[in-house]
């Protein structure tokens, strides 16, 4: 028995797992890993060689990143203001850091 005190009130456990659980190696599962992460390129290489056709390659990567940039600041804002608690924590920060970025880089 190993003796636990880490963050909770001391307990005992046992050393090794009694039952030792069987070793998934998906992500989600086989079906929706095969659709997700194998077929999503087999559908994006295609789609990539129509569009530079009609756009150049500066344009499709513009597309790329700001959809790209989207999808990861919008949770970050979504969290920063909307979450009362942390805004008022940080309250002067997520004020006054879009105004400096904005006279900084305009």
């Amino acid at each position: 028995m190993q003796h636990i005190t880490a963050f909770s009130r001391p307990q005992t456990v046992p050393a090794v797992p009694a039952a030792a659980s069987r070793r998934n190696l998906w992500i989600l599962d086989s079906w929706r890993d095969l659709i997700l992460y194998v077929c999503t390129p087999l559908l994006l290489v295609p789609m990539f060689i129509l569009a530079q056709a009609r756009w150049s390659a500066e344009d499709i990567y513009l597309f790329v990143a700001a959809f790209g940039a989207m999808g990861h600041h919008l949770p970050g804002m979504i969290r920063a203001y909307g979450d009362r608690a942390l805004f008022q924590r940080f309250k002067w920060r997520f004020i006054f850091a879009p105004v400096f970025l904005v006279v900084v880089c305009v």
